[in-house]
Order: C-alpha cells, then sequence, then structure tokens
C-alpha cells in the first residue's frame, strides 16, 4: 500500500480533503496528541509512523492522499457497498449483515479475471506482512488453478 493510499483512506470523508490535508500534515509533523479535527488517533499514529516527520515527504503523501481522496469521490459507483463484518467461527451475523470479510475477500479473488488490488485506510506492521504473504499465495493458487472442475463450486461461487 502506498502513502497515497493510507492518507486517502484518512481523509475519504471529510467535507474538504484539501483542509483536512493541510491540518494533518501539521498534526504529524508537530507531533500532536490533541486536535479539533475528527481523525482517528490510531490512524494518524500508523501515519506518524510511516511518514515520520520529514515535512516535504508529509506535505507530498497529504497531497497525494487528496488527489486520491477526491479522485475516490469522483468516481460513481455502479453498486452501493455492502458493510461486512470479521467475526469469530460460529457468531451469526447481526442484522443486517449478509456476508463476512472472508467470504467478500474470497470471491473478490475467484471472480479476478488478471490482478486484484485491496486497499484499506489501516494497516499494521503485522497485517502487512500477513496480507503480502496471503497476496502471494493467493495470486501462486488463482494461477494454478485457473478453471477449477464445476463440482468444487457451490451455488455462491465458493470453493467447496
Amino acid at each position: 500500500m502506498d502513502d497515497a493510499e493510507l492518507v486517502g483512506g484518512v481523509l475519504a470523508d471529510s467535507p474538504d480533503p484539501r483542509e483536512a490535508a493541510r491540518q494533518l500534515a501539521e498534526i504529524i509533523v508537530t507531533g500532536a496528541t490533541r486536535w479539533s479535527v475528527g481523525f482517528d488517533p490510531d490512524l494518524v499514529t500508523v501515519l506518524r509512523d510511516r511518514l515520520g516527520n520529514d515535512p516535504e515527504r508529509v506535505r507530498k503523501a497529504c497531497d497525494l492522499g487528496t488527489a486520491w481522496a477526491m479522485g475516490r469521490r469522483s468516481v460513481a459507483a455502479l453498486e452501493p457497498w455492502e458493510l461486512v463484518a470479521s467475526l469469530p467461527r460460529g457468531t451469526p451475523l447481526p442484522r443486517g449483515l449478509r456476508r463476512t470479510t472472508g467470504e467478500t475477500l474470497v470471491q473478490l479473488v475467484v471472480q479476478a479475471t488478471r490482478s486484484l488490488r485491496l486497499a484499506a485506510p489501516f494497516i499494521d506492521q503485522t497485517a502487512d506482512v500477513v496480507s503480502r504473504r496471503c497476496a502471494r499465495r493467493c495470486h501462486a493458487q488463482r494461477c494454478l488453478a485457473r478453471d477449477p472442475p464445476a463440482d468444487t463450486i457451490d451455488a455462491r461461487g465458493f470453493r467447496t
């Protein structure tokens, strides 16, 4: 995941991404621990750890993140977003949810025809390492099994 996607994910819901990016850059560079803008403190910490306090790098990342957030807003969603959840095995889905995160990710991999790129506005080092390993493994499995036998796919399109 690059800096633009990380910062863009933090800015995505702000009413004015340009102003939010300016404030975010100041927060990161100065090391402020309190701010009036609605940034999630954990996400600010992740960005601070990732970007350091080099004003030029932070400014550039915030500029790129602004562009990412504005670009994301400009794309008309063909299908509505659907909330998913990561739950312990055997836990029933809460009312209103139809899928788990794992089901959704598996379906994305199965339906990918050439490549798949996932981005999230949060990241931690352990998850980053795990996701890279998983991505390589999924890519390798997808290449090896382009057309699985029909009897291994259930009605929802998942392998059985």
